[in-house]
């Protein structure tokens, strides 16, 4: 799979990109199942809409998965490779320090579901929305919240 060839290369004025924090839910979904997850991931890559950024978090949490990704996609370790850094390399990861002060409230409106304190504390700091899957993340905070399908129809009307 050669995503260059299908997409080639576009530049775009940098002050037209909006901040989105990226959730590694959505990484993780494009990689296993590919679908709206990927597709937001391919349309963005030419129409450069969106600067996506995530905590140094999200490194760890992928290679929680990696070998289940594998596995289930029965990519060989090349193909995946090739996808997760198509990916990742659309992600600027930013430092802790840059939204730590933002961690307790963003524990405070998401409660028990505290696991994704880093992504939101983030998008909390950046004023910015958060791209994520995880359907009781949307519920507790759905103006903050993007799932693909939002992010898909934000992409095409701009």
């Amino acid at each position: 799979m050669k995503l260059k060839k299908r997409f080639g290369s576009i530049t775009k004025n940098m002050q037209d990109r909006r901040p989105l924090v990226v959730d590694v839910n959505v990484v993780i979904s494009a990689l296993m199942h590919k679908g709206d997850s990927l597709e937001v991931f391919l349309q963005n890559f030419v129409k450069e809409k969106f600067d996506f950024i995530s905590p140094y978090f999200l490194l760890i949490e992928l290679s929680k998965y990696t070998e289940k990704i594998m596995k289930k996609t029965k990519l060989s370790s090349e193909e995946l490779l090739e996808m997760t850094n198509f990916v990742m390399n659309q992600i600027i990861l930013i430092r802790d320090i840059e939204f730590s002060d933002k961690v307790e409230e963003a524990k405070e409106i998401l409660k028990e579901h505290y696991k994704d304190s880093p992504y939101l504390a983030l998008a909390l700091a950046r004023n910015c929305n958060l791209f994520s899957g995880d359907k009781t993340l949307k519920s507790l905070y759905p103006e903050r919240i993007k799932n693909p399908k939002e992010i898909l129809y934000k992409l095409d009307n701009y």
